[in-house]
């Protein structure tokens, strides 16, 4: 007998708790669509961030900064 009761013991606290959570989703729902919309801008953010990192580091490797400086400062000094 004691087994008995201790096995709806436990299904009516694991029922509590299922109940409990599902109250709390409902109070507060995120939709789906709102959590993949959410997912898909940080991922692009990131992946900005990732470009311009790239980009910022092939103009530093290329010396094309000191060139455009050099070109700039010619038409400075023309002028």
């Amino acid at each position: 007998m004691k087994r008995g009761g201790l096995g709806i013991l436990v299904f009516l606290i694991v029922a509590l708790l299922v109940a409990f959570l599902l109250m709390k989703q409902i109070q507060s729902p995120t939709s789906l669509s709102d959590k993949v919309s959410e997912k898909a801008g940080e991922i692009a953010t990131e992946a900005a961030e990732a470009a311009v990192d790239a980009i910022n580091e092939v103009v530093e490797n290329s010396g094309l900064t000191e060139k455009l400086e050099g070109i700039l400062s010619q038409i400075g000094g023309v002028g």
